[in-house]
């Protein structure tokens, strides 16, 4: 598109002939595509084009006594509007990637121009040194240029500028934060959930990421956990220590969350009461022979004892000893052991309290002399 002048067009020269004897012929040529010249109707130094309809190449032909010279070739017609065009296959690019080339896709023009490559520093245009050439390979310094081209069209006697190509660049890529609804459990036990505190950010010009869970034992070495690709993954029940993270995946990069450890304390294992022996009507000391251990180490007690009927009585003594005053029978003692944590604690197996019977004197017999 453009516009064609207003009224005749007049063509002379910017510099006249020189040499020969100083007297000199014009013949000049139009052609409609620079390859079929054809005579134009007049032989003055000057041409006037009366009604221009389309772009028309030009050309003189100079005589002399001594021959003939052929001027060069212009171009007269549509003034171009917008004709110089730049584009780059991307204008999006990657932290730290390197641009791709911003290019010359389109100018309407004769053969003489040369190109300026302008960068836009805080509201100015200025030029990129060194280049001149309709290729530019912007610069990968992670921050928002702008470019355009200026076409000097010496033939002409125009500057064109073209349209301005912005080159940005994608933030870098934000892990995310992630957070355990617990981190400490019990021994085969599940965890709960593990989500997604804070969101990942950049990475992807759509903002668009794949997930995939990973787990460790020594937050050294991470295993990835089939088919847990969700914002958030439930733990299965866990019997060793362990540490989770989430590795997520951009268009531009890759990258890991924060590591979440969940503590996981060790199986409790039961104590056991020792059995005893007492004397009639006398009292009896228990304990523990072995002591419990695991499920954090701090334990709640209660205690057990079971009749000769094999009823059981409870007895609210929080300690992992007993003294039980005046036994004149048998009796079977247990120990309720709770680890104060909340884990899951067990009751020992019945100790026996083996109880002797009284002392009775031997009689005397009644004739003994």
């Amino acid at each position: 598109g453009g516009t064609f002048p207003d009224g005749p067009v007049v063509i002379s020269f910017g510099e006249g002939p020189s040499g020969g004897n100083g007297v000199y012929g014009f013949a000049w040529e139009t052609s409609p595509d620079s390859v079929v010249f054809s005579p134009a109707e007049t032989v003055n130094d000057t041409l006037t084009v009366n009604t221009l309809g389309s772009s028309l190449y030009v050309r003189a032909i100079v005589s002399s006594y001594c021959g003939s010279d052929t001027t060069t070739t212009i171009l007269i017609g549509q003034y171009p509007v917008d004709t110089v065009t730049i584009s780059s296959n991307d204008t999006l690019f990657c932290h730290n990637s390197q641009p791709d080339t911003v290019r010359l896709a389109h100018y309407i023009s004769s053969v003489d121009y040369v190109y300026q490559w302008q960068m836009l520093q805080d509201d100015v245009w200025m030029p990129v040194a060194g280049i001149n050439d309709s290729l530019l390979l912007p610069s990968a310094n992670n921050q928002t240029q702008s470019y355009r081209l200026m076409i000097a069209d010496t033939s002409r006697h125009l500057n064109q500028i073209s349209n301005t190509v912005n080159v940005r660049f994608i933030d870098s890529l934000a892990a995310p934060v992630i957070r355990a609804d617990l981190t400490t459990v019990c021994h085969n036990m599940p965890a709960g959930a593990i989500h997604i505190d804070t969101l990942p950010h950049g990475g992807d010009k759509d903002g668009v990421y794949s997930y995939l869970w990973q787990r460790s034992l020594d937050s050294l070495e991470w295993q990835d956990i089939d088919s847990a690709t969700d914002t958030t993954y439930s733990t299965d029940t866990l019997v060793l220590t362990t540490w989770f993270r989430l590795k997520t995946v951009a268009g531009c990069d890759s990258t890991f969350s924060n590591a979440v450890r969940i503590f996981v304390h060790d199986a409790f294992e039961n104590g056991r009461v020792g059995d005893t022996t007492v004397c009639y009507n006398t009292g009896a000391s228990l304990s523990l022979a072995e002591q419990p251990s695991g499920a954090g180490n701090i334990y709640d007690y209660r205690w057990l004892m079971k009749v000769n009927d094999d009823s059981i009585v409870v007895i609210n003594h929080n300690e992992p000893s007993l003294f039980f005053d005046s036994l004149m029978s048998d009796r079977r003692f247990s120990l309720v052991v709770s680890p104060s944590n909340g884990c899951q604690g067990d009751t020992t197996a019945f100790a026996h309290v083996t109880v002797r019977p009284p002392l009775e004197a031997a009689t005397i017999g009644d004739s003994q002399i």
